[in-house]
């Protein structure tokens, strides 16, 4: 029997049809195991949740978060991963190598299970490779702030190279929103601290940028919110004093930036015992906005 486009039994057919697939792709579902959802704080106070709940403090005690760290750290400078000798010397320098080694696979064990769900040698989260490299990786289901931090910021910067003034705009202020404080700040150790120096001075460079395009366009309450974000965060940094008196100079708040001057030159002589260097004298004395925007 031919069925045609009027034929009540071609409708019949497709109802079946899609009621049988709807069926199919439901069981599909429900034989799929829950995706698990990892995020990984790293700037300020490290933290990390597995779908939204911290980590048994079985597998994930202290060395563990350590080592975790570490890798975090590790995978941000190469993507080659790390040999385990480095490892060791970098985070137990006491006992014999024997000892050592244990220690170092017994984290490891409790690492992996914590993200795992159990002990085996697989890569979810870390993996090594025939060579005793290990590393981390970062799929979808992992969130890492410094990850996309970094990621933010190599787009941003390519968006320069082919003057993509807003693409590069959108890029940096997805970065800086990530950016919560020191990179790992719980573990200030010396394998963390060449990174940590780095991020900070990425963080500044993508301010500063975004305080110059803002300023370009007049948007001074911008200038000025990313100013005192960026001195919150950063501490004893001229830049974000020179950005904080130039916007709310250009809202026409003179008193309010002289006083944000004074408030700075006295916490550097009070916290740092430093007599500042008046580099800002220029701005205080300036008394038009053509004459500060030559600064």
């Amino acid at each position: 029997m031919r069925l045609t486009s009027h034929d009540p039994s071609l409708k019949l057919y497709f109802e079946r049809e899609l009621t049988a697939l709807d069926y199919s792709l439901e069981k599909i579902e429900k034989q799929k195991p829950p995706q698990c959802r990892i995020e990984i704080q790293t700037f300020g106070d490290f933290r990390c949740t597995i779908n939204d709940q911290e980590p048994s403090h079985d597998n994930y005690a202290l060395q563990s978060r350590r080592l975790l760290a570490y890798f975090i750290n590790n995978s941000l400078i190469s993507q080659k991963g790390v040999r385990k000798t480095r490892i060791i010397d970098d985070l137990w320098q006491d006992g014999s190598l024997q000892f050592l080694d244990k220690r170092f696979r017994q984290t490891l064990y409790r690492l992996r299970k914590t993200f795992n769900g159990n002990g085996e040698d697989n890569n979810f989260i870390i993996k090594s490779d025939e060579n005793e490299l290990y590393k981390l990786s970062f799929p979808s289901q992992v969130f890492c702030d410094a990850n996309r931090f970094a990621e933010h910021y190599k787009k941003g910067n390519e968006a320069k190279l082919i003057h993509s003034e807003f693409q590069t705009v959108t890029e940096f202020e997805m970065a800086v929103r990530l950016y919560r404080g020191d990179f790992l700040s719980n573990f200030d150790e010396i394998w963390s601290q060449p990174l940590r120096s780095r991020l900070q001075s990425d963080y500044s460079e993508m301010i500063d940028c975004l305080c110059e395009f803002y300023w370009n366009r007049k948007e001074y309450s911008m200038i000025v919110g990313y100013a005192q974000q960026f001195n919150r965060l950063v501490l004893y940094d001229e830049m974000g004093l020179f950005w904080l008196i130039k916007g709310l100079l250009g809202q026409r708040k003179r008193c309010v930036a002289e006083v944000e001057y004074r408030n700075w030159t006295k916490q550097m002589e009070e916290e740092l015992e430093l007599e500042p260097e008046l580099t800002y004298e220029d701005i205080k004395q300036a008394k038009n906005f053509r004459e500060l925007g030559s600064y």
